[in-house]
């Protein structure tokens, strides 16, 4: 807790702080996170070392074929336990040497990618899905533990996983009150009976026998 010390010259309180008191962050939740990090030596370190495997990862050269990109995606799952780090989809990506974009259009099969195939039936889109479900699993178990930050799972299972908040609204005339749909033999009844032959012109009329042209 803060002391209070007075000077004897001029009989200022001056507050002294102790060290074991710190500052509290000010503002939204994203700027208090920012605030920790920069004031945490340890945090400050270990984004320091996150940084400088980010960019070994982004010189990793282009995977080439199916065979290759397995053996890459499982060497970087052994160096990320190693470094006792969670996986992400952005770094597996690096570490294959292509963006994320790439990873996505052949997960969905935008772009087929590799033709060899290292196991019967496995493409490259099965292999890259495979690598996405282990990395959605590694999160969704450490978010059910209360180990990762529920809202950072959500958004990043929406991003990459496929994850929708959906609510499905019925709008059928059972579950509404309304009435089904008429018939086409219904709608016929309800319409007015209708005499086509009203205001036709007559056949002398058609002729052009009227008697306004007698005289013409």
């Amino acid at each position: 807790m803060a002391r209070t010390k007075t000077h004897d010259e001029n009989q200022k309180s001056i507050v002294w702080l102790d060290d074991s008191v710190k500052p509290v962050p000010k503002g939204p939740p994203q700027v208090r996170g920012r605030q920790q990090i920069i004031n945490d030596p340890a945090a400050r370190e270990y984004g320091a070392n996150v940084l400088s495997d980010l960019r070994k990862a982004m010189r990793m050269p282009h995977v080439n074929s199916n065979q290759d990109l397995m053996e890459r995606i499982d060497r970087y799952f052994d160096i990320v336990q190693d470094r006792r780090v969670p996986p992400s989809v952005e770094e597996m990506a690096l570490y294959c040497g292509y963006s994320v974009a790439t990873l996505n259009d052949w997960k969905t099969g935008k772009n087929h990618g590799f033709s060899d195939r290292p196991e019967p039936g496995l493409t490259t889109s099965e292999i890259i899905k495979k690598a996405f479900d282990l990395i959605h699993a590694y999160h969704a178990n450490m978010a059910q533990i209360g180990q990762e930050n529920t809202l950072v799972y959500i958004f990043r299972a929406k991003c990459y996983h496929g994850m929708v908040e959906k609510q499905e609204i019925s709008i059928s005339p059972e579950n509404n009150g309304l009435r089904p749909p008429l018939t086409p033999e219904e709608i016929a009844r309800n319409l007015p009976e209708l005499d086509y032959t009203e205001n036709l012109p007559s056949a002398f009329d058609m002729e052009g026998g009227g008697a306004d042209d007698a005289g013409r």
